[in-house]
């Protein structure tokens, strides 16, 4: 069904005219029926625009969405769009594993060898158990990217040790890199998967890939193409996880370690950690991105003397001056925030983009002044996705430098006292996060310019009351 077809049925849906639709869009009258004739594909904002005027129930309205876009922006970046918004969402809240009684199922079983779905499961995982029940709890493991039911195993089986250190290393193939038109963004899916791993500190997860042009996993013709290794031993699986062999001869289990450790060390990692000191000191190498903190981003507008007289700590000042100086001339962003996080530190004084404890808390005066200097950029530099239209991570910012790294930091959360910050290289991922935060518009995503900057005038009218009555 082509894009003239589609709106003609869901006008008629609707039940608005065609006059009252082009008042509604401010769409001119003559682009309109070239878009209705399908002489013309409408630009991502005009189709946006065309949805929301017609007015349609909430399902329509996203049956409409989904077809209308995927003919504009095309199959393959309207998935990836779905799937990083569906990101998006799990960052935000994220999906705790349920651990259900499979763990009280589980039978001691001398036999190495397991044959059939349930059998194979059984074995699975009571490995993954003892492989982290262990005084060091640490799995290696090369499974297929594509194994849902793995992950929410070792999701659940690692929600259990809380309070202990966990390493798992995975070693992975991913199909293709070249994110081919037509194929499914396995690379992202993947991602999805791990994201839970993000937002759990006691987890040391690291992950390095490898990319083949084929559809299928290297292994295919091999018995026992995966495996996992722990202290005690190696678990073998065919290709189906419908058979498992446990080898524990010391000699066998030398050799997996050694080839592991080999392809670990040549290959590339799909993610890798920071420290915020580290973080600020990368951006030099970096050129024009998009960031999106869904709290409130202090970069643009953190002068030298805000710095110095809220920044606790000399040295952090110095270094602090630099990040911003970098992110404002060197390497300038295009910023997305939140009227939320905006609006918490307008109440607050807190500004949780940086590390607790890094800055005191905002003057209401100064938080005025801050806002006045926000505002200005606001159009040009800075935007506000519209919250009801886009899942927001409350818990993550995230900044893209296109075609080179996608960095995701988590202010409250900390690894032995130092702010988390997870570099991520995987290109297909990188793209994809790119192409959606590039693809938000003004009514597709975005808050427009002139709501942005009423939201910003209600905050300091408020403040200045609120200072008038401390006076």
């Amino acid at each position: 069904m082509g894009i003239s077809q589609i709106l003609t049925r869901y006008i008629e849906i609707c039940g608005s005219s065609n006059n009252a639709i082009i008042r509604r869009t401010k769409i001119d009258r003559s682009s309109f029926y070239k878009i209705l004739n399908g002489k013309r594909i409408p630009t991502q904002e005009q189709a946006e625009r065309i949805i929301r005027a017609m007015m349609l129930p909430y399902r329509e309205e996203n049956q409409l969405r989904d077809m209308l876009m995927r003919l504009v922006v095309g199959e393959r970046e309207w998935e990836d769009r779905k799937q990083v918004q569906l990101i998006l969402q799990m960052l935000s809240e994220p999906e705790l594993p349920v651990v259900t009684s499979m763990l009280g199922e589980l039978q001691s079983d001398s036999e190495p060898i397991a044959t059939g779905v349930s059998q194979t499961n059984q074995m699975l995982l009571r490995f993954i158990h003892e492989a982290l029940s262990n005084e060091e709890a640490a799995l290696d493991f090369f499974v297929d990217v594509r194994n849902d039911g793995f992950f929410n195993n070792l999701k659940a089986l690692c929600s259990l040790q809380t309070g202990r250190s966990v390493r798992l290393r995975q070693l992975l193939q991913l199909p293709s890199g070249e994110g081919l038109p037509g194929e499914e963004n396995q690379a992202l899916k993947y991602f999805e998967e791990i994201t839970y791993f993000f937002s759990m500190t006691h987890i040391d997860f690291q992950s390095h890939y490898y990319y083949e042009r084929m559809t299928r996993p290297g292994g295919i013709g091999v018995l026992f193409p995966y495996y996992l290794i722990s202290a005690q031993g190696v678990l073998l699986l065919n290709e189906d996880f419908t058979s498992a062999y446990l080898l524990q001869d010391s000699k066998f289990c030398s050799l997996y370690r050694e080839a592991f450790e080999a392809a670990f060390a040549k290959t590339k990692p799909v993610i890798h950690y920071l420290n915020y000191i580290e973080h600020a000191k990368a951006l030099e190498n970096h050129k024009e991105g998009v960031s999106f903190y869904p709290v409130f981003s202090v970069s643009l507008v953190a002068t030298k003397e805000r710095i110095y007289k809220y920044v606790r700590d000399p040295q952090m000042a110095e270094m602090f001056i630099q990040h911003c100086q970098i992110l404002r001339e060197k390497c300038p962003v295009r910023m997305y925030s939140t009227v939320e996080g905006m609006r918490h530190f307008a109440d607050s004084g807190i500004i949780d983009e940086l590390p607790p404890g890094f800055i005191s808390a905002i003057s209401i005066a100064d938080r005025i002044s801050i806002l006045q200097d926000y505002r200005s950029f606001l159009g040009t530099r800075l935007f506000f996705v519209d919250e009801k239209q886009m899942p927001t991570s409350q818990r993550w910012a995230i900044t893209v430098y296109e075609g080179d790294v996608m960095y995701l930091y988590r202010p409250v959360a900390e690894i032995n006292g130092i702010s988390r910050v997870i570099a991520v290289r995987e290109r297909n991922v990188i793209d994809a996060f790119s192409i959606f935060f590039n693809g938000l518009v003004e009514g597709a995503g975005l808050l427009d310019t002139e709501a942005a900057q009423q939201e910003v005038d209600r905050l300091i009218a408020e403040l200045r009351e609120k200072e008038n009555q401390n006076s």
